[in-house]
């Protein structure tokens, strides 16, 4: 793939030897924090997809996505799923990164019989929820105080998965 701006990158399953660079944007995107370990444990478990971008020729990660399909919820029509984190650096925000990576989540959710995607975002990221509409995503209700560091509210969102052809076109 390729950004507006000439940036050659892939998206790859995110491995071990990537948790320092996601953590450093996890901590410059100010997303809540996971530790190693979390990350580690979620690159093996078989229900969550771990994503990363990554600079072709520099190899440098420049964005990353978490996601876990919901227990109980695959074998159905209906399987939902949740985005847990989502993050490009700074420098590489506003390209289609962020964008290319829901993408590819969205794929693998349409071959695990998934439904619908959730996910929580700040109330005060107003940028984050615009971009979330922008894909699609819709408003389902708010969190109360559902963050910490500083107290937040959460506004929950989905997305509602299309398997016909399409639906699928545009996104």
């Amino acid at each position: 793939m390729k950004t507006k701006s000439g940036f050659i990158y892939e998206i790859l399953p995110m491995t071990k030897i990537d948790i320092p660079y996601v953590k450093g944007i996890e901590q410059e995107a100010k997303l809540s924090a996971w530790s190693h370990e979390d990350y580690a444990d979620a690159t093996i478990d078989k229900d969550t997809l771990c994503l990363v971008a990554r600079g072709v020729t520099c190899k440098e990660v420049v964005g990353f996505a978490v996601a876990k399909i919901l227990p109980g919820t695959e074998n159905s029509n209906h399987g939902e799923a949740e985005i847990h984190n989502i993050g490009v650096t700074k420098n590489f925000r506003r390209k289609g990164i962020g964008q290319k990576l829901i993408r590819v989540l969205r794929r693998h959710f349409l071959t695990r019989n998934v439904g619908s995607v959730w996910l929580e975002v700040r109330e005060s990221s107003l940028d984050s929820i615009k971009f979330y509409r922008s894909l699609s995503f819709e408003t389902a209700y708010k969190r109360p105080d559902f963050y910490s560091h500083p107290t937040e509210s959460a506004i929950v969102m989905r997305q509602a998965i299309v398997k016909n052809k399409k639906a699928c076109q545009h996104n």
